[in-house]
């Protein structure tokens, strides 16, 4: 979500906050969860306003609403109802976000939710997973596709390549692609 001012100024202190219903105790608690209500789902707030991410305008900031799902809950929605539910979740997650940082729902200038069929439409990602492919040992470090392919000047960059998934996996990927290219 694009926001008019950084969250900080309404006294968020944190990077990533992650909030869990009153009735999560433990850790498997949220495992428990994953499938919950949406207003009882955990999830996590990600405030890039807190480090000098350079991704918004000055005086404004970015934030980022995560939580587990399942592409099951949307696949088969006809679209006008798939809509409908895409902005009712995301109402009860701001509304959530709110509560815990009291003024934020009307900083949003911007919005938009991404759900497991989003992930799938522009990933192929089986089952809409936000972080691909299950990272199993046959698959983790070297064993990954590397960044140089056997073609001449065709290299990869992605969480798809070593060493692998979610943000760190795609800038690491990045990372050690262009580190290859420039020694070349």
């Amino acid at each position: 979500m694009d926001l008019k001012k950084p969250p900080k100024e309404l006294g968020n202190k944190y990077y990533s906050t992650f909030v869990c219903d009153e009735s999560v105790s433990a850790q498997a608690d949220v495992a428990e969860g994953i499938g919950a209500d949406f207003s009882k789902r955990t999830f996590v707030f990600v405030d890039y306003g807190q480090i000098d991410s350079r991704l918004a305008p000055e005086g404004k900031a970015l934030g980022v609403i995560c939580f587990m799902d399942y592409l099951s809950d949307w696949e088969n929605l006809p679209e006008d109802e798939y809509k409908a539910k895409k902005e009712e979740v995301t109402q009860i997650f701001i509304d959530r976000l709110d509560k815990l940082i009291p003024g934020i729902k009307e900083e949003i200038e911007y919005y938009e939710m991404g759900t497991p069929k989003t992930i799938k439409r522009y990933t192929l990602n089986p089952g809409g997973a936000a972080y691909g492919f299950a990272q199993i040992p046959e698959q983790a470090g070297r064993k990954r596709i590397p960044q140089k392919s056997p073609i001449d000047n065709l290299y990869f960059a992605s969480a798809q390549t070593m060493p692998g998934h979610g943000f760190t996996g795609a800038i690491l990927g990045g990372y050690f692609c262009a580190e290859q290219l420039l020694k070349k």
